[in-house]
C-alpha cells in the first residue's frame, strides 16, 4: 500500500530492475523543504519580457548581442531576433530572490494526485 512520500519513493526506486529510477523528494511530510523554491517570475518580471509560445522555438544566443535571443520554430525557418530585456540599461540584481514556502496541494489536488498515482502503482506491481 502506498500512503506516504517514503512509500512513493520506494515504488519509484523499485520500478526498474537496473535501478535507473531514483526518487528525489523536494520536501518531507512534516513540511521540511529539501529543495528551496523562489518566486522567480515576480523577481524577473520587471527586467524581462515574456516570450509567448516559448516551447515551440529553438534558440541561440550571441555574446555580441546581450539581452537578445535568436529564435526559430523549425530548422529551416527564418531566424527572428527577440529582445528579452525590457531595458538593456537596467539589469536584474545578481542576488537570488528570497526562498518562499511552497503552498502544497489543495485537498482536491491531493485527492486527484493520489487517484492517478494509485493506478500507476497498480500497473507497476504487474510489471
Amino acid at each position: 500500500m502506498v500512503s506516504c512520500l517514503d512509500d512513493i519513493a520506494t515504488v519509484v526506486q523499485s520500478s526498474t530492475v537496473t535501478g535507473v529510477n531514483i526518487a528525489q523528494k523536494v520536501g518531507t511530510e512534516d513540511g521540511e523543504v529539501l529543495v528551496p523554491q523562489s518566486a522567480w517570475r515576480s523577481f524577473l518580471k520587471p527586467f524581462f519580457r515574456m516570450m509567448l509560445g516559448i516551447k515551440k522555438y529553438h534558440f541561440r544566443f550571441d555574446t555580441a548581442r546581450s539581452g537578445m535571443v535568436f529564435r526559430k520554430q523549425y530548422s529551416d525557418s527564418e531566424e527572428e531576433m527577440f529582445a528579452l530585456l525590457r531595458d538593456d540599461t537596467c539589469l536584474p540584481p545578481a542576488d537570488r530572490p528570497q526562498p518562499i514556502r511552497p503552498p502544497g496541494l489543495t485537498a482536491r489536488g491531493s485527492s486527484t494526485f493520489m487517484k492517478r498515482f494509485e493506478s500507476i502503482v497498480r500497473l507497476l506491481r504487474w510489471i
